[in-house]
């Protein structure tokens, strides 16, 4: 199952207010914010797995949150979650996306394009697997 991730603000869940309702993991599991930077950064609300360090640069001090990247996923409950971008779209690693970066030089991005001249925006989502 493929979900894409069109709002500003995605909420990934059990509750049938979710974004994304799933069942077998909490009311408010994890939350995606695409933030001013063109960036997706999920943090993570209720147990799970994340394949990023949450102390590395790309994450929030203190909290259980990543900068998604291509391939980025994450555990919720038996759900397994994938996130997909466009690869031009994606800033960092391997593939550089706008402002690219290397080793541990990894710049921060510019402020997100402005879309509503009808450019078409990258496309992001979640591949959702249940094991």
């Amino acid at each position: 199952m493929t979900h894409e991730i069109v709002d500003e603000e995605t909420t990934i869940g059990s509750s049938s207010t979710c974004t994304l309702t799933l069942p077998d993991m909490d009311s408010l599991h994890a939350t995606i914010i695409h933030d001013d930077r063109d960036e997706y950064v999920l943090t993570l609300h209720g147990d799970g797995e994340m394949n990023a360090n949450p102390m590395s640069s790309a994450t929030a001090p203190g909290d259980d949150t990543e900068t998604l990247r291509h391939g980025a996923h994450f555990t919720a409950g038996p759900w397994r979650l994938v996130f997909q971008r466009d690869e031009y779209a994606d800033h960092g690693r391997p593939f550089g996306g706008r402002v690219g970066g290397e080793g541990s030089d990894q710049p921060p991005q510019p402020k997100r394009p402005d879309y509503s001249d009808g450019t078409t925006q990258p496309r992001a989502g979640w591949e959702v697997q249940h094991d």
